[in-house]
């Protein structure tokens, strides 16, 4: 049986190549410096006063205690991991001469921003975090000068000497362990505290006296980030306390009387202060912001992603949102104080264990004050998805980066010659810039210039247009000075004025509404719309509205999309192609209807998913949700291309290809489309979907559907389904701001969506037939390859090695196909092979024959058709990997004709 994995393959990578590469929303710091407490521990606790932090802790992702108080990450470790960092260091942790490159951790668990006292569980306050800093950075600078990094105390040295070891004394290559004098300004400084200070003043003061104390406990923070501030720190980013009363200690200690609860059984008191905290938390930001207007601050609103994440539990994949997954007492909170998360003491009599869930996944609290690492993967996503972030827009330096990459505002700054560069575009990806010795330079993609500012300036001066794209530019006859950047969709008030009626300027800030959590700040105000009509002149030329258009529907069309299931259904028609010639007319005709009803359909889904890629970072520039074309518009496009390319494959192939393509494209537009907003089971859909044009080229090239042909597309169909997993893993912020239901949003962990894109991995077995036997040896490699990196990511979830199997599979798709197309069998050397297979058995007839049986057998076996296709049952040219060499064959022949009768196959053990 002609089984053909490979040939499918190969063609989807070379398809897919031409796709983006579509990354989560990404931030880049070279060194993040975190103050905070057990929320954001990484190790400061254990190794500051040897607190004993021991299993079950841990074991989701470390495999053991890591000095985290979570069964896995916390928030701070997927937010390095997003930016490709590893985990940070705790300032204490003197064991293994740490790695401060990339920054430093002061948070330690049980901190409180007020000083500690003597009933407090953590000596290292903010004050003493921010101290710890303060020497550390002294002790930084002093190294780097010296050049030297001293690892070794006297004690150390004694034992290597004693030992006979050689002493080694570091040099300039050890400050590759150090961070540079320029990332104390450049770096991240991150804050997660007020959670103890809050908690701590409940178990002696009442709700008002608590709420009272909020201004001592913020003088204090503003003092510590202030002194920050003149150590240089320039970047701030604050998250808030989330829901103190929904913690089961906190149910269990205060809400005993149901009254107490709120309607999603937390109590109610604790919250409610929680949110005042909030709220002159934010108020904080603000002020410092406008005392320091060269800062950047963040505020984070936390509170608002755990309490939707505990009232909507279920939708997150998650079943208990306020029990303990480790801890004893049962339902249910599972939280009894007296026994803590591990720990196994006698109560009444009896030996009990705090004891861990069967899965952790499941539960949003880990064990009774901390959360889940699923749950912090959670709030993580939210955070990087910018829908709960306040950041400052109000001040644009000169060519330097401003605001956050971990917000939804990337603003970026920078001057060229209108002469030197007449082509630009604006985009909202970051990968499109790049940052140099703090000076930031573009990548120019086609787009006319003239054009581009026109119709954007149509866009802003508009105003029920809901826009998405934040511009300030002052513009003159031979340069523009221009700020690129993006903001979210809640962004809707746009305000311009001149800095120069007679220079034609134009400057636009932007000010949003708060909505869901969000806020930011505004900028300039009092409209112009003489400066807006002056750039917004309707457009003369027939060739820049051509090429307007030409853009827009290379764009709705998704070209590089169409152009790979182009290249599948292609490589189908050659490996379908009768004899060892292809027909290079049928071929371009197949192509070219191929690739309008590719065009059709994708045009089709981004008219359905209008409203959704507006909500997406990587979509809102789409032109309908840019209003760059409108829906009927788009609509006649779809239809014509969709009519005609199926037309052609009638005309110019066959029926069944035209009926193929029809019917992929009502698959692909009305069944996957409106199924990705319904059910995960959308990707498996999607993969038929791409599976199928392979399959038309094989029937446009031989009018049939056999074995052989069923073989490419179901090779596609496995090897889209670990891509697409390790997409869904990297958007799945994106995918959720969206509105889908990819696969990736159900599983927390991330080990159900790693474990099925393995699983397809070693689906993708090579099988020869139309291809040589080499090319089963050289596909093996690939797949094995392909196959170790969804292994790394099975074994270890972190975006690096999701996206390390998202470029493997790119790769893996062209250089599949390069390799089915070179070792391409045609059918009379297929059929060749049969004669190689017929040698290995023992056929009577043949042990007999004669000149007139060898001749006359080859030319019938050259004769093309249907008929002259080799079976299925022994298509295979080699025994890989399923088929074996037939050990015994009866048959019948004659000088014209050789028919065999019956084979018997089995597999040595």
């Amino acid at each position: 049986m002609a089984l053909k994995f490979s040939a499918i393959q190969t063609l989807l990578a070379f398809i897919f190549s031409f796709l983006p590469i579509v990354n989560p929303l990404r931030f880049s710091y070279p060194a993040v410096f975190n103050f905070g407490d057990s929320n954001s521990d990484t190790g400061g606790l254990v190794a500051g006063v040897a607190f004993p932090v021991g299993p079950p802790n841990g074991q989701t992702y470390f495999r053991q205690p890591y000095g985290r108080f979570c069964d896995g990450r916390l928030i701070i470790d997927f937010l390095m991991d997003a930016m490709g960092r590893p985990f940070l260091n705790p300032y204490l942790d003197s064991v293994g001469a740490p790695d401060f490159q990339n920054g430093c951790n002061f948070a330690a668990g049980g901190s409180t921003i007020l000083p500690a006292n003597a009933a407090s569980t953590c000596p290292f306050s903010f004050g003493v975090q921010v101290a710890q800093f303060v020497r550390f950075k002294d002790r930084v600078l002093k190294l780097l000068a010296k050049g030297i990094f001293y690892i070794l105390q006297l004690n150390l040295l004694k034992m290597l000497f004693a030992n006979g070891d050689i002493l080694i004394v570091l040099d300039k290559k050890s400050q590759k362990y150090l961070p540079l004098e320029d990332y104390f300004e450049q770096g991240l400084y991150m804050f997660d505290m007020g959670q103890n200070d809050i908690d701590g003043a409940f178990n002696s003061k009442s709700e008002d006296q608590v709420i009272s104390s909020f201004p001592t406990i913020l003088s204090e923070f503003e003092a510590g980030i202030k002194r920050l501030y003149t150590e240089g720190a320039r970047n701030f980013w604050v998250h808030n306390t989330g829901p103190l009363g929904c913690l089961p200690r906190i149910i269990a200690t205060f809400g005993t009387n149901p009254s107490k609860l709120d309607q999603f059984a937390c109590v109610d008191s604790h919250n409610r202060a929680a949110n005042v905290f909030n709220s002159q938390l934010h108020d904080l930001c603000t002020k410092f912001q406008g005392q320091f207007p060269d800062a950047n601050v963040t505020y984070v609103d936390i509170f608002s992603i755990k309490m939707k994440l505990i009232s909507n539990f279920s939708q997150y994949g998650f079943k208990q949102p306020l029990a303990a997954c480790c801890g004893y007492g049962g339902p249910p909170l599972n939280f009894d104080k007296r026994i803590a998360c591990g720990q196994t003491r006698v109560l009444n009599g009896s030996t009990v264990t705090g004891s861990p869930c069967n899965d952790t996944a499941e539960y949003v609290n880990w064990d009774g004050n901390h959360y889940t690492e699923a749950a912090n993967r959670y709030v993580s996503e939210q955070i990087l998805a910018g829908n709960y972030s306040t950041i400052n827009t109000s001040t644009l330096p000169t060519s330097v980066l401003v605001g956050s990459k971990l917000s939804n505002y990337i603003i970026y700054k920078t001057s060229f010659s209108l002469e030197s560069a007449r082509q630009f575009v604006v985009t909202e990806d970051s990968s499109w810039f790049s940052r140099k010795e703090r000076k930031v330079s573009t990548k120019f993609r086609h787009f006319p210039s003239a054009e581009m500012w026109r119709n954007t300036c149509k866009l802003l001066s508009n105003p029920n247009y809901n826009h998405n794209l934040l511009k300030s530019s002052s513009y003159s006859a031979s340069n523009f000075n221009i700020v690129f950047g993006w903001a979210p969709s809640q962004a809707t008030h746009y305000y311009s004025s001149p800095s120069s009626a007679t220079s034609g300027s134009l400057e636009l800030g932007i000010s949003s509404h708060k909505s869901d959590g969000v806020r930011s700040f505004s900028s300039s105000s009092a409209a112009v719309p003489a400066v807006v009509d002056h750039l917004s002149s309707p457009l003369t030329s027939a060739l820049q509205l051509g090429r307007h258009y030409t853009r827009c529907y290379w764009e709705l069309s998704k070209a590089r999309l169409s152009m790979l299931v182009v290249a599948t259904s292609g490589t189908g028609y050659v490996l379908g192609s009768v004899g060892s010639a292809v027909d290079l007319a049928g071929l371009c005709w197949t192509c070219a209807g191929t690739m309008m009803v590719a065009s059709s359909a994708n045009s089709l889904n981004q008219v359905f998913e209008k409203n959704n890629d507006a909500k997406m970072k990587r979509t809102r520039l789409r032109p309908l949700p840019s209003r760059r074309m409108t829906i009927p518009h788009a609509l006649t496009w779809a239809s014509s291309v969709g009519v005609a390319g199926t037309a052609i494959l009638a005309c110019k192939a066959n029926m069944l290809a035209a009926g193929l393509g029809a019917s992929n494209l009502i698959l692909y537009a009305f069944v996957y489309t409106p199924l990705k907003q319904i059910h995960p089971v959308n990707t498996w859909v999607g993969a038929v979907v791409g599976a199928i044009p392979p399959l038309l080229g094989w029937a446009a090239a031989s009018g049939e559907i056999s074995l052989n042909s069923m073989i490419l597309p179901a090779a596609l169909y496995f090897w889209q389904i670990p891509h697409f997993m390790a997409l869904a893993y990297l958007c799945r912020s994106d995918y959720a701001a969206g509105g889908f239901k990819m696969f990736s949003l159900a599983d927390a962990s991330g080990r159900r969506t790693a474990a099925v894109a393995l699983r397809n991995c070693l689906y993708l077995v090579p099988l020869g037939g139309v291809t040589s036997g080499w090319f089963c040896l050289e596909s093996s490699l690939i797949t094995l390859a392909i196959s170790a990196l969804a292994f790394s990511f099975y074994l270890n979830r972190t975006t690096q090695n999701a996206r390390r199997m998202f470029h493997a599979s790119l790769l893996y798709l062209p250089v599949f196909m390069s390799g089915l197309l070179f070792h391409r069998v045609s059918d009379n050397q297929q059929s060749l092979s049969e004669d190689s297979l017929g040698r290995i058995t023992e056929l009577e007839p043949i042990a007999q024959g004669s000149e007139n049986f060898k001749h006359g057998n080859q030319e019938t076996r050259s004769t093309t058709g249907k008929q002259a296709r080799s079976p299925a049952s022994y298509a295979s040219a080699a025994p890989f990997p399923f088929l074996p060499a037939p050990s015994k064959a009866s048959g019948k022949f004659n000088d014209s004709e050789f028919v065999f009768d019956h084979f018997e196959f089995h597999v040595q053990s």
